[in-house]
């Protein structure tokens, strides 16, 4: 299957996660920068710490996912690209991603079925991302803590030392959880480890479990936000401040906005049921009858 509107869709989100690698870059640079120049003598080296390593932890997961969504596009055929969309808007929404989902919206809206594992490609993504970006934090907490104070936590009040000590626990159970899921979920053996049976198998669906929970917790996130977005689009209905042509334009716009909102979250509910079911398949149902039109023009091809 090679279709030019496919290809193009492709080439763009290809695109839009290059930007995003390069904004994450950037904002690492400016990370640096700031890290260096000592804005925040006035404040807390505690506070200051942690507050970079949190910086540091949402740029290297926007960088990594970043990276990848774009080896899965450029590396795949143009059907499991399709397929597995919806779990690439997984990574790109858990990274804020907004550009790439959008795109990923626009492949052929037709009937599909998932070619892998989600308990293992999600897995790996969150696997990967948590060695990396938890790895960061920590090092950039202890350096930033160490140029400030020498490691000194005690010497703090009681609340800085209860940051200082959480940042490091939760940046060092990060890194843990990553380690531990690349570990089981790397490689090409994986599936096959996988599918035995003992407890390798249940120890790795116990983790897989994990993975979905915050799968599932991110994608909660996006109904609730899209249930906000059509409220808010629906109150700006009833705003008598505009003109009339204002008003049709308006109108139009929060159509499209209902539309849009709720095409998100019939998906997120759709991707939530498939990624726990027990075969772990994800099946996505078609939203129009394009996908008829389309079977009935092969037909009449044959």
């Amino acid at each position: 299957m090679k279709d030019y509107n496919i290809s193009g869709l492709r080439t763009l989100t290809v695109i839009a996660n290059i930007f995003g690698i390069i904004a994450a870059v950037l904002g690492c640079g400016v990370l640096v920068y700031y890290m260096r120049l000592g804005w925040q003598n006035e404040m807390s080296a505690v506070i200051a710490a942690a507050l970079y390593a949190l910086i540091a932890l949402v740029l290297v997961t926007n960088i990594v996912f970043c990276s990848i969504i774009i080896n899965f596009v450029r590396t795949t055929d143009d059907i499991t690209f399709i397929n597995n969309r919806y779990i690439l808007i997984l990574f790109s929404l858990t990274a804020g991603g907004l550009i790439t989902p959008y795109i990923l919206m626009k492949l052929p809206n037709i009937d599909i079925k998932s070619t892998i594992t989600p308990r293992i490609f999600i897995s790996r993504g969150y696997g990967i991302s948590a060695l990396i970006a938890g790895g960061a934090a920590l090092i950039v907490f202890l350096t930033q803590l160490s140029i400030k104070s020498g490691f000194n936590i005690i010497q703090e009040n009681q609340q800085n030392q209860i940051i200082g000590y959480t940042t490091i626990g939760i940046s060092a159970l990060i890194l843990f959880w990553g380690v531990l899921n690349t570990s089981l979920f790397m490689g090409t053996v994986a599936i096959e480890k996988y599918e035995q049976k003992g407890f390798r198998r249940g120890f790795m669906n116990f983790v897989s479990t994990m993975n979905l929970i915050f799968a599932t917790v991110t994608l909660i996130y996006i109904i609730l936000a899209s249930i906000i977005n059509i409220i808010s689009a629906i109150g700006s209905l009833f705003d008598r401040n505009r003109g009339i042509f204002a008003s049709l334009f308006n109108t139009a716009y929060v159509a499209l906005t209902i539309m849009m909102q709720a095409f998100v979250i019939f998906t997120a509910f759709k991707t939530i049921k498939g990624i726990w079911n027990s075969q772990g398949v994800v099946e996505y149902n078609n939203y129009s009858k394009l996908a008829e039109k389309q079977n009935s023009v092969e037909m009449n091809r044959n």
